[in-house]
């Protein structure tokens, strides 16, 4: 696509797929940058900020990273800003792994036996480093943030988030595929742990 490009605006050289990315990152994170001096917040919905109606929240476990797989040494560009830091997610998912007594057996909607989310998972013993992204939007379909699966889906993820954004917005409903189990354990979670500082 790259070589048509350039073909059809007659220049003779080739255009290097890598720089060409590589550069376009860099003029994403400028813009970026010059939205940030212009107080331009990102992933912030302009139809229904500061009072939204619904936030949903929805996994997908299909976007692997495989531990082999190189990386990079030079910092991200835009760390924290969409997909919540790792450190922050585990920290939290440990502190509320501390206060759960684990509970066997399926969870049960209904029904309907399901594995969509649960309330323990061990890290994946595959050669996989991260499993999915959980992902949190508007009823407009504005992305609001993520983060990183490592445990497969469990209620910690979706609490996260819902955390992170209730300090933001003021949101009257709060939606997921597994609402009828994730409100029984958000009530026990909540009786737990102190409202102060989550």
């Amino acid at each position: 696509m790259l070589g048509h490009r350039s073909f059809s605006t007659g220049r003779t050289g080739r255009i290097c797929s890598d720089t060409f990315h590589r550069v376009f990152r860099e003029f994403a994170f400028c813009n970026y940058r010059q939205e940030d001096l212009c107080l331009v917040e990102p992933f912030k919905c302009p139809a229904c900020t500061p009072d939204m109606l619904a936030i949903a929240v929805d996994g997908n476990r299909k976007h692997y990273r495989f531990k082999k797989s190189r990386g990079t040494d030079e910092p991200s560009l835009f760390d924290g800003l969409f997909i919540a830091q790792d450190s922050k997610v585990s920290a939290f998912v440990d502190k509320i792994r501390s206060q759960m007594t684990i509970k066997s057996g399926r969870d049960v909607c209904g029904p309907a036996t399901f594995t969509a989310c649960r309330e323990t998972s061990h890290k994946s013993r595959a050669k996989v480093d991260e499993e999915g992204l959980q992902i949190a939007v508007c009823r407009h379909d504005i992305l609001l943030q993520g983060l990183n699966h490592y445990r497969c889906e469990i209620y910690a993820y979706p609490m996260f988030l819902q955390k992170e954004l209730a300090e933001v917005a003021n949101a009257s409903c709060f939606c997921m595929d597994v609402d009828c189990r994730y409100w029984p354990y958000l009530e026990k979670m909540a009786a737990k742990l102190p409202p102060t500082t989550d």
